[in-house]
């Protein structure tokens, strides 16, 4: 076959074969692999910020709930230190949810960690008036914490 422009302006070339056709489906198939390996690690430390941004603006609610005196200094102890310790734990909540199968039950570190936030939750919104910053930004948070993998 000869090579080069022919009359009709379409370049002539030799057929494809097909084992460069199959290296060429491996290699991009390879590609696909580690781009979604990528975007998976990607989207579990995203999901790490998200945890900690939320259990921080937890804490800021809190915070600013208590000194808007919406309760007293023993409630705010008890919320504080709950908050704290799920602080000091948002590496572990991350790894629980990072490796959370599908159909498989919560893992025991989050639902821990969702108990201890409802907690507040329930017993915040008992409150007159209920702090409405701090119950919205536990919702968030319980969100992120409850994200089903399925």
């Amino acid at each position: 076959m000869e090579k080069g422009p022919r009359i009709d302006g379409t370049i002539m070339t030799r057929p494809l074969s097909p084992r460069l056709i199959t290296g060429c489906t491996l290699i991009l198939m390879a590609f696909g692999f580690a781009s979604c390996a990528a975007n998976n690690y990607r989207r579990t430390i995203a999901q790490h910020g998200a945890i900690s941004d939320a259990l921080i603006a937890v804490q800021k609610a809190e915070l600013q709930a208590f000194a808007s005196q919406a309760y007293d200094a023993a409630r705010h102890q008890r919320y504080e230190g709950t908050i704290k310790t799920l602080i000091t734990q948002r590496g572990r909540l991350n790894d629980a949810l990072a490796g959370w199968a599908a159909g498989q039950p919560m893992p025991p570190a989050l639902s821990q960690a969702v108990d201890r936030l409802h907690g507040i939750l329930t017993d915040a919104a008992t409150l007159n008036p209920p702090p409405g910053l701090l119950l919205s930004s536990i919702e968030q948070a319980l969100g992120l914490l409850t994200i089903n993998p399925a």
